[in-house]
């Protein structure tokens, strides 16, 4: 019976070999495997920041056309949403490359955006 790892970079649970998703080689402590992964912060930290600065999020947009009576593909259109935040140091975020107002509609805001993107009246 094959144990379920779970990646210290990515956090994705597989069972053998590299991190299937980042990459991240499957390493073997000897002795205690959180002393281990203690020792290793470092390390890790680096690897997860070079691989969400990789990440792209985004819509991909595939146009057809009639080729003879057949569908094929004609072109790919992305739309990117956002890209990897480098100055989110220890944290995850993403900016978003689309003039949004991420406040809270509680609170007053005074940006000449609204959360649909379009300037506000």
């Amino acid at each position: 019976m094959m144990t379920t790892k779970i990646c210290p970079v990515c956090h994705t649970k597989y069972e053998s070999g590299d991190c299937p998703v980042c990459k991240f080689p499957d390493i073997a402590f000897p002795g205690d495997p959180e002393e281990g992964l203690r020792l290793m912060k470092p390390q890790i930290d680096a690897y997860r920041e070079v691989f969400l600065l990789k990440l792209k999020i985004g819509v991909v947009s595939y146009y057809w056309k009639d080729q003879d009576g057949s569908l094929v593909l004609d072109r790919e259109q992305i739309t990117p949403l956002g890209q990897p935040n480098s100055s989110a140091r220890g944290r995850s975020g993403f900016r978003s490359p689309l003039p949004v107002c991420r406040t809270p509609s509680s609170l007053r805001c005074s940006c000449p955006w609204s959360w649909t993107g379009k300037r506000k009246s």
